[in-house]
């Protein structure tokens, strides 16, 4: 079993009495060029010791079936999991699925926004934590058919964005579709024939009708909440038929057109006057996908997220971008920064922007890290002292000369990488730090052994088995619904921890 570097320049190998190699990095690697590097790695079906089984304990809730893979740990997924009432984050909103509840009682899709002085700090000095209020409905956008027999789906599930979608009854067609996409300027609600209703349990002080932006196509009115925060409320109907009716019922309740067809949307407001200009020059377009890309030419690397828009798709998108692409804007999309920021839960202070494609650049990175010690001054380090190396061979010894069958196969996909990894750093450094070429090919010997077990698929009370429900390689010790089994592995919680050391991570089918 090779013990291959992932980095293309090899200088050295140890070969061992049969086919076993171990490849090694140059000790100063080459900077390197390449045209993307976000693409698949692999794609092929896993191999044939892993078998297939099509019962996870975790259902899949109003998940439209769909070509391709589905993807873990996203922020859309609290919509498909549990009683799909936890909150998706958009950044710089939140979104909730209100199902009857809240201050509301709607069957809408609440839309909140968190200020830093609503922020629960812990009272030391520094603090150690701070907790952002759930369950707060600013607005939420429904309409006047859903109710207790509304059902909430999902649809296209990709790595920046989802559609939600409120149906009145379960397998009828959606009422309201919901657009997700990470960093979105605008919470959007596509109507399908239904009554606009919106709502609020911060409730609403005032609504204004503005009058037609630019465009032509769109309406604008303005929202001021009982909170003192603005809020701006644009229609964009599908037919040519002049501004729809929006009528504030009472302090919860904007009541809109009956059979409306089109885009409602909302956004809040910091910058007064100066805020509401760059809104209208967006609204009626709103994104939903978006694909990146990424190159790396010696020490400079850039990456670009480009959107894919709807809706009065000849206007530019507004979106909203987070401090560290703020940092890193290249020269091409410097210009498009406004004067719009809202405060994120977790991530910082967010900044509009007004593009179709968000290009960032980052400068003077790295080229010669390689698994040598390396830091900013010392670069690659490639020898070491002799009392270093004296004590490197005196504990390669002892730790080389453990049972590594034993010391790998520990029942669990997160333990057994770690071990594994450990050994395999042990050799590394034996051969290329310490220099002892035999003792590292003892070594290299046992820890091909121990890693034929996970190749196989052979290791005790962990063996992988490829979940056909969600499409991933996950540890049977799991089923039929144990989700504490090896921290969750069975669950794909933390796989980057489980699976990166151990190097054995498949594709879905």
């Amino acid at each position: 079993m090779p013990l291959i570097s992932s980095i293309p320049s090899v200088t050295s190998t140890i070969q061992l009495s049969g086919n076993a190699t171990i490849i090694v990095a140059s000790t100063s690697p080459t900077a390197s060029t390449s045209q993307n590097v976000f693409v698949a790695i692999a794609t092929e079906a896993p191999p044939s010791q892993i078998p297939s089984q099509g019962d996870h304990p975790v259902p899949q809730l109003g998940i439209s079936k769909q070509n391709g893979t589905y993807e873990t740990n996203k922020f859309y997924a609290n919509f498909f999991l549990g009683e799909q009432t936890n909150a998706v984050w958009t950044h710089p909103y939140s979104l909730t699925w209100s199902k009857g509840g809240g201050e509301t009682g709607s069957w809408g899709i609440a839309v909140s926004h968190i200020e830093r002085n609503q922020l629960a700090w812990a009272t030391n000095t520094p603090p150690e934590y701070f907790i952002n209020p759930i369950g707060i409905q600013s607005i939420v956008l429904s309409a006047l058919e859903l109710g207790e027999t509304t059902n909430l789906t999902t649809d296209t599930l990709r790595g920046f964005s989802a559609n939600a979608n409120l149906l009145p009854a379960p397998g009828a067609e959606p009422l309201i579709s919901f657009p997700l996409v990470q960093g979105m300027g605008y919470v959007t609600a596509l109507y399908n024939g239904a009554t606009v209703l919106i709502q609020s349990g911060v409730f609403f002080n005032t609504l204004t009708y503005v009058g037609p932006c630019s465009n032509e196509n769109t309406y604008k009115y303005r929202i001021v909440l009982d909170d003192s925060t603005n809020w701006l409320l644009y229609i964009t109907p599908s037919g040519a038929i002049g501004a729809p009716p929006f009528n504030l019922t009472n302090s919860s309740t904007i009541t809109g057109p009956s059979g409306f067809y089109g885009s409602v949307q909302v956004a809040k407001n910091p910058a007064n006057t100066t805020g509401e200009d760059i809104y209208d020059t967006s609204a009626g377009v709103y994104p939903i996908g978006a694909t990146i890309s990424g190159s790396v030419s010696g020490s400079t690397g850039s990456y670009s997220l480009s959107w894919q828009k709807a809706g009065l798709i000849n206007q530019t998108l507004l979106m909203f971008a987070l401090p560290h692409h703020i940092e890193s804007l290249s020269g091409s999309t410097s210009g498009c920064v406004t004067a719009i920021q809202l405060e994120t839960t977790t991530k910082g202070l967010a900044t509009a922007i007004t593009t179709d494609t968000l290009t960032c650049v980052e400068d003077n990175l790295p080229t010669d890290i390689g698994f040598n010690p390396w830091s900013p001054t010392a670069t690659n380090v490639t020898s070491l002292s002799s009392t270093a190396v004296k004590a490197i061979n005196s504990a390669a010894v002892i730790e080389l000369s453990q049972n590594m069958l034993t010391g790998t196969n520990l029942g669990s996909m997160y333990y057994s990488g770690k071990a594994l990894a450990k050994y395999a750093t042990a050799v590394y450094t034996t051969k290329m730090l310490a220099g002892n070429d035999s003792l590292a090919a003892a070594g290299l010997a046992q820890l091909e052994d121990a890693y034929a077990v996970f190749i196989n698929n052979q290791q005790s009370g962990s063996s992988l088995v490829y979940d056909t429900v969600w499409g991933g390689a996950v540890n049977s010790a799991g089923y039929p619904d144990n989700s504490g089994a090896d921290f969750g592995n069975t669950f794909y919680n933390d796989h980057h921890f489980h699976y990166v050391r151990l190097n054995l991570s498949f594709p879905p089918r």
